[in-house]
């Protein structure tokens, strides 16, 4: 059994990264056979578990990661200073850890593999709504991974093109690992009435699960909306997330100004941070399920959507195509009209029927995350030279 490190950068507020972490680490430990054993590696003064359900997994608190709560740019000076790095190897050798994966930097190790996860370039795609200092932070850190890790992992073939432009000669590191979520596809859920009651809403409505950031292009979602109050058609959607975009800490009271002036308030409905569980019932029971994003990775609510079998109406951007979605329906995340005409299309199927073989609905998904956890597990061998 090979121990395989993790050292996640991941906060609560990033829920994206909760839910990736956690269907990774659920899918291996369900894997049969399974040749690795995660082992969380955490800052004593951050630990892990305030972000992550650590439940069955062994987890190691050190002071030696307690520099990643100080600025990013000061963390890459005690970086190159290299003086914790032989620390951190011995304390991982110590542990039985031969490889790490899922580090956000390469490090100083000659006996401790690594593998790295660039989750997406955004910044280099929409430079215009990162500060400069973002933008030189993630082309440090992304260059530090692409240097000093034996391999890079990416979540999409759009992603591999990206990072082979960004470092060329670190190409022959890339691995695409598309993630497959931890979803319960054979369980009924929240009944909808029960969900009515507990948010507040009635009758049908779209889905739209993102976090309130500005490259989510919520924007484009309230002027569809106007678009079909206008030709007197309605539609309510049902809009979950973190309302806080570091970026641009006044973008989310901006979206409620934009809904109030185009008279679509009670159209855009704004349900805050909820229970993922009431999330993915939700979705159970949307009309369809809407990402109209500038810019992905690999989006964690399609995947769910696709396990549910649910339908989903998307910017047409390159994750989103490779994602392919059964039946999806995609638009110029630029255009509003052509949005709305989406919506139109959804509404006239008639309300969403949730009738799907839980059995074999199930026994897909279930197949889908073992060979997710077994796809790892290998880049995990070939790393560590034992494949």
């Amino acid at each position: 059994m090979i121990r395989v490190g993790f050292i996640p950068a991941v906060s609560r507020s990033w829920l994206g990264g909760i839910h990736y972490y956690q269907g990774l680490l659920s899918a291996i430990a369900a894997l049969p056979d399974r040749r690795i054993e995660p082992v969380l590696v955490s800052s004593a003064a951050e630990p892990i578990e305030r972000a992550l359900d650590c439940a069955g997994f062994e987890v190691v608190h050190t002071r030696l990661l307690d520099r990643h709560r100080l600025p990013p740019l000061l963390q890459q000076v005690l970086h190159h200073a290299r003086r914790l790095d032989g620390r951190l190897e011995a304390l991982l050798l110590r542990l039985g850890i031969r490889v790490v994966s899922h580090t956000n930097r390469g490090w100083d190790w000659h006996r401790v593999r690594s593998m790295g996860w660039i989750y997406d370039f955004q910044h280099l795609h929409l430079p215009q709504i990162f500060p400069d200092e973002h933008r030189r932070i993630r082309d440090l850190e992304f260059r530090s991974i692409a240097r000093g890790c034996d391999r890079v992992i990416l979540s999409s073939e759009a992603a591999r093109t990206d990072f082979e432009a960004f470092q060329p000669d670190a190409a022959h590191k890339a691995r695409v690992l598309r993630f497959v979520p931890d979803v319960d596809v054979a369980g009924a859920g929240t009944p909808r009435a029960e969900l009515e009651r507990r948010y507040g809403f009635s009758g049908r409505y779209f889905l739209l699960p993102n976090q309130f950031w500005v490259h989510k292009n919520h924007a484009v979602v309230i002027d569809a909306l106007a678009e079909l109050r206008a030709s007197g058609e309605e539609a309510l959607v049902l809009a979950t997330g973190h309302g806080d975009d570091p970026r641009a800490p006044g973008h989310f009271q901006s979206l409620v100004e934009r809904a109030r002036r185009l008279g679509v308030s009670d159209a855009f409905r704004t349900l805050g941070v909820i229970p993922h569980a009431d999330v993915l019932s939700l979705m159970r029971h949307a009309d369809a399920m809407i990402n109209p994003s500038l810019f992905e990775g690999w989006n964690t609510a399609v995947e769910e959507a696709k396990a549910l079998a649910r339908p989903v109406v998307l910017s047409s951007i390159a994750p989103h195509l490779e994602q392919a979605p059964e039946s999806a329906l995609y638009f110029d995340p630029h255009d509003a009209r052509e949005l709305a005409g989406r919506m139109r299309t959804v509404l006239a199927r008639g309300a969403a029927s949730t009738a799907m073989d839980p059995g074999a609905a199930a026994a897909a998904h279930a197949r889908a995350r073992a060979d997710y956890a077994r796809r790892f597990e290998n880049l995990v061998l070939d790393v560590a030279g034992a494949g």
